[in-house]
């Protein structure tokens, strides 16, 4: 499928239509898309008003897309769609189909918005090409139908991977990948700019923090700006030798010595030596 996007002023609103187009001619180069982001578009937040005007088994398909489906955007990524039953146009994704005849575009993504804000998108499927018998398949539908609801959300087509819906040289892979979900996440989430509430961090996943402690991974995850799901802390180093005359390290932040009844020990415990066992001898 091929994107034109072109940009025409809305007089009566003050405000700005883009278009993504989902055509026939597939392969078209990337160019400014490498990032997979439609410019700066996004809506004001991730909670998002979802208006189902699909008629037929185009409204399953929008739904499974869109919102029931387990790899969905609603419950795979950070997009939040709140079913209503009219279609608005203020922080609203209103989904239609219809015979719009054969001009080219299987889908079509239209969002007006102001600066990089969205105020209302709707996405068009078209009957003309889609029910064509032994072409396009319901998995085709479903292709397209995920792929105009992500460009609404500030996506652009992704030629790099054949796992997400925004490939728009093939028509078999209806869902968003991770790639698209991270993207989400760094568009519509805040990042933490304090880092994480431990003493001995290193990265784990997306925004994610471990430590090795004694009693093993403790975590905290990146939510919007706040660290959340603290598990324990993460022991502190201990700044002085284990009280020991001859000490090897073990393990973590562990040191061992050898003395004539076997292994004595000591372990640091947040800054602290503790489980003292007997004294190493001088």
């Amino acid at each position: 499928m091929r994107e034109n996007v072109k940009q025409t002023l809305h007089k009566a609103l003050a405000l700005w239509t883009a278009v993504a187009i989902g055509g026939l001619a597939l392969g078209w180069p990337a160019g400014s898309w490498a990032s997979h982001r439609w410019g700066c578009l996004k809506y004001a937040d991730r909670f998002i008003n979802w208006y189902n005007g699909g008629t037929g088994d185009y409204y399953n398909i929008y739904n499974e897309e869109a919102r029931t489906d387990s790899n969905s955007w609603h419950n795979y990524t950070v997009m939040q769609l709140n079913s209503v039953s009219s279609s608005g146009t203020t922080d609203h994704i209103n989904a239609y189909n219809g015979f719009y005849g054969f001009n080219g575009w299987l889908g079509l993504a239209v969002a007006t918005y102001s600066g990089c804000t969205v105020f209302e998108g709707t996405a068009m499927l078209n009957q003309t090409y889609l029910d064509i018998p032994f072409i396009y398949n319901r998995t085709n539908r479903e292709h397209v139908a995920c792929q105009e609801v992500g460009h609404l959300f500030g996506l652009a087509h992704n030629t790099s991977s054949t796992a997400t819906c925004m490939n728009d040289t093939i028509l078999t892979a209806p869902q968003p990948d991770s790639h698209d979900r991270d993207l989400l996440a760094s568009v519509y989430l805040a990042p933490c700019t304090e880092p994480a509430p431990y003493s001995h961090v290193i990265p784990h996943g997306s925004d994610t923090h471990s430590c090795h402690a004694p009693s093993g991974y403790q975590y905290a995850t990146c939510n919007n700006g706040s660290w959340t799901s603290l598990r324990g802390s993460c022991a502190a180093s201990c700044t002085e030798p284990a009280p020991y005359s001859h000490v090897i390290a073990h393990g973590y932040d562990s040191h061992f010595c050898h003395a004539p009844a076997g292994y004595q020990r000591a372990t640091c415990n947040n800054g602290s030596w503790t489980n003292y066992r007997g004294l190493c001898p001088e």
